[in-house]
């Protein structure tokens, strides 16, 4: 009976222990290629159990349940099957940290310390009710091979506004767009519905409350469905059919550039926001050099990362869909090429055939594949482009690009200073930034697209 005693006492005092001492809200950086993340765990203990949630503070402000937690004396096993990832973290009484891995495809460090709560997204411009405008939920579409398309329609009070179509970018995008912990497309939508333009935005095919199958969908798709939304728009007698246009940011933006070059569409102007020129190839290329460049990383590194990434893109381009097979022979002989000290070698010997077949979707393979060029010189409406002059994912130089080929007629660029991919006011543009500033776009970029659309000669 005493040794029963003694056994439920140990226990006890393992759980108060663990109950005092890791109990709490613990945080850390995690520093990837191109970005950071804070993460933070809240650990809890109820009735004598561990309970782990997970924030990625730069991306969401949700949740993350662990789907198990395991306790082996001062070591916590933390699982997240929702994300397929997990942790490992020893309690260092002596510092107050819990120090160890969390790994996710790869496994990066964590040296996490504990803070009061879940430090908040500071995002000032975040629509919040009462709005001064009229929002209208959508459905719009569903017949044959076309998805029914979710969205929402905001209508400020002044008689016969513009009206624009948002496209969204790439990625598995719903109708706020959320980039690093911003609501992108929602704020743009309430300040332009604030300053007298209406807007139609929206969730993808196949994301949020949208039909369809978005892993198949290709530029094409979307390019689709953005015109079915415009013509949706044109058949609205409260919108006249000369102040229609679409707003397109960044593939949103090639997709805005496609439609303003189709003379059926009837499209009165298009807004492009770092919107690329560049073939798609070209493009991913010119990104990896301008994010490291940003980063200060020095020349030969940045050579053997452009050397690897032009590899890839030229092996996908070369193969397509039968890319696996062929690429292992194709990398073994390139990587025989090298020399012994080459920064690039090393790159290739952690690269994993995993890797590459994450690129082999039929979104990507169509995205390489497209160049923009040649719908800038068959423009049919009135276009303004506009680029950061520190953006890193579409190098403000595709804007000299476009100038070369379009109508003079037809095409009004800016480069904005300070501005970022998101057009943010930024330091260094790299996307690692993007969660850190409160600021969702700058209200300056805003007003420019306002100016410019009302003072379209009609």
């Amino acid at each position: 009976m005493k040794k029963i005693i003694l056994l439920l006492l140990v226990f006890l005092s393992q759980q108060i222990y663990c109950q005092n001492v890791v109990d709490g809200y613990w945080l850390d950086t995690v520093h990837l290629q191109s970005f950071d993340l804070r993460l933070v765990l809240q650990i809890e203990t109820k009735d004598s159990i561990l309970h782990v949630n997970m924030y990625s503070i730069d991306q969401t402000q949700q949740a993350i349940p662990a789907s198990s937690v395991k306790l082996q004396q001062d070591t916590i096993l933390v699982g997240f099957k929702s994300i397929n990832a997990k942790c490992k973290l020893v309690y260092q009484a002596k510092e107050d940290r819990l120090q160890g891995e969390f790994k996710q495809g790869t496994t990066f460090p964590l040296s996490m310390t504990r803070v009061s709560e879940v430090p908040v997204l500071k995002r000032p411009q975040t629509p919040q009710a009462p709005y001064p405008y009229k929002r209208e939920e959508l459905k719009i579409g569903g017949k044959k091979k076309d998805p029914q398309i979710a969205a929402t329609l905001t209508i400020p009070q002044e008689d016969n506004p513009y009206v624009v179509v948002l496209i969204p970018g790439s990625g598995p995008n719903g109708r706020t767009t959320k980039i690093s912990g911003h609501d992108y497309y929602a704020v743009l939508a309430d300040l332009l519905s604030r300053k007298g333009i209406a807007v139609l935005y929206y969730d993808k095919r196949g994301i949020g409350d949208s039909e369809g199958d978005y892993m198949s969908a290709t530029t094409f798709d979307f390019y689709d469905d953005a015109c079915r939304l415009v013509k949706y728009l044109q058949k609205d007698k409260r919108f006249a059919s000369n102040k229609i246009g679409v707003v397109g940011h960044s593939e949103g933006g090639e997709i805005a550039t496609m439609m303003a070059a189709n003379k059926r569409m009837n499209l009165s102007y298009a807004i492009l926001m770092a919107a690329p020129v560049q073939q798609g190839s070209d493009l991913l290329v010119s990104q990896v050099e301008a994010l490291l460049r940003a980063e200060q990383i020095g020349e030969d590194t940045i050579q053997a990362f452009v050397n690897q990434q032009q590899f890839i893109e030229n092996l996908l381009l070369k193969y397509k869909e039968n890319t696996l097979k062929y690429a292992q022979q194709e990398i073994d002989k390139h990587v025989k090429s090298l020399d012994t000290m080459d920064i690039e070698l090393y790159l290739w010997q952690n690269y994993t055939p995993l890797q590459l077949s994450s690129s082999l979707s039929p979104w990507l393979l169509t995205f390489i594949s497209l160049n923009p060029h040649s719908y800038f010189a068959r423009l049919q409406c009135d276009v303004l482009a506009l680029n950061g002059d520190k953006d890193v994912q579409v190098p403000p130089f595709n804007i000299e690009m476009m100038k070369e080929v379009a109508p003079k007629n037809k095409l009004t660029t800016a480069i904005c200073a300070g501005k970022n991919h998101l057009f943010q006011t930024c330091e260094i543009g790299s996307p690692r930034e993007y969660g850190y500033i409160s600021e969702t776009i700058s209200e300056e970029i805003v007003d420019m697209i306002v100016n410019w659309i009302k003072g379209l000669n009609r």
